[in-house]
């Protein structure tokens, strides 16, 4: 979870210990100098794990177990030709009750490795538009696009910054193993925080089970906020798919889970 999306949480569930620190707060967990960036190169199309998937978000009360803010996330993953150029394409669909976490996301990336070239977001019932273009040294607003409303957005970036929206695509490509580091230089469109590289450790691993009743074995890649929040993805061995995210946040977990594992959360004590 990035912290822009921690602090709109924490504004809309009061809880404002966390929303009161800041972005440079929560964003501490930077790579330290010795564990190179990770970057890719050389991907493939046999590399990108296509079609679409759909994932349960929520969050969970610890003291009392109560569930609250419930979405449903679609994440479709595509290969594309554009100008004769292969791309990666990924469309998101968050729908909810709620306006505020109604939106649609598309990015565009390149394919050899993964580096951004566009991303666009629709959110809330009035479909603000924010869309972006990423070159080797800028995040910047398309002055081009109609109704954009992020025109005069521009923030320095690194060749190797990657898109923060698609990280569990990023994480399905890691080379993981156990005890294994990795610092991901990461960006999510439109913030304030710079892009910079964050440390994401690969903690253990774990069998969840399928609502079928089958044994998924996962790695856990873990990152942690400056000590005010953690993050848990488990990542199917065979193949990187994001089965079960779980974010420990002061007085609630915040959990996505793949619609054929069953959730696993925690009971209240």
């Amino acid at each position: 979870m990035k912290f822009k999306h921690l602090r709109r949480l924490a504004v809309c569930y009061g809880l404002v210990g966390l929303a009161a620190t800041g972005s440079p707060t929560i964003a501490q967990n930077v790579a330290q100098p010795e564990i190179q960036t990770f970057t890719f190169s050389h991907l493939t199309e046999a590399d990108i794990r296509t079609g679409t998937k759909q994932y349960l978000v929520f969050m969970q009360e610890k003291e009392t177990g109560t569930i609250s803010s419930l979405s449903l996330w679609e994440r479709a993953t595509n290969l594309i030709e554009k100008d004769g150029e292969k791309l990666i394409e990924v469309r998101q669909k968050w729908s909810s009750d709620d306006d505020r976490f109604r939106r649609t996301l598309y990015s565009l990336n390149h394919l050899s490795d993964f580096t951004p070239l566009t991303h666009r977001t629709e959110i809330g019932a009035d479909k603000k538009l924010s869309v972006f273009r990423f070159d080797d040294t800028t995040v910047y607003g398309d002055e081009a696009v109609p109704g954009n409303s992020v025109t005069g957005f521009s923030i320095a970036k690194q060749p190797e910054t990657y898109n923060w929206e698609l990280d569990i695509e990023i994480f399905s490509l890691l080379p993981l193993s156990e005890g294994k580091e990795f610092s991901i230089n990461f960006y999510h469109p439109g913030s304030k925080t710079p892009p910079q590289p964050y440390i994401y450790r690969v903690t253990g691993s774990e069998v969840l089970s399928t609502t079928d009743g089958d044994k998924v074995d996962t790695w856990m890649l873990s990152i942690d906020y400056d000590g005010k929040a953690d993050t848990t993805f488990w990542l199917d061995k065979r193949d990187g798919a994001l089965l079960k995210m779980k974010t420990n946040w002061g007085k609630f977990n915040r959990y996505k889970v793949r619609l054929d594992i069953l959730t696993g959360t925690e009971s209240a004590s």
